[in-house]
């Protein structure tokens, strides 16, 4: 009735998606698994059997993971300091500084048609 070529563990298990840290970690059932190839970014399949056997598949792939404890330290980067601005003050002949507000703003209009 069945072929040999259909694999049932493949057809009745659970499947998961989950995507790669830049540590290419993922977590599943509570539990830290590194990918030993370089998938960072990327969105893979986690498949448990029915005996129990988890698999990571990308593309119809089989991965190499296992299990690990802790999440791997990040090599600590050194913070850039960003020096603050200096406010651009113009000379005292600057044209920016000829311009009146306020009460003597009437002068620039007459002063310009003058």
């Amino acid at each position: 009735m069945f072929s040999d070529s259909i694999d049932l563990n493949t057809i009745f298990c659970i499947k998961t998606d989950r995507t790669v840290r830049n540590d290419n970690t993922i977590t599943y059932n509570k539990k830290l698994y590194q990918i030993e190839e370089v998938m960072a970014g990327k969105i893979v399949t986690v498949t448990e059997g029915i005996d129990g056997r988890m698999r990571i598949l990308y593309k119809d792939g089989s991965l190499k993971f296992r299990q690990i404890d802790i999440r791997p330290e990040q090599p600590q980067k050194q913070k850039v300091k960003i020096r603050g601005r200096t406010a651009y003050i113009p000379p005292a002949d600057h044209p920016w500084r000829k311009f009146k507000m306020g009460r003597n703003a009437s002068q620039n209009i007459t002063g310009a048609a003058a």
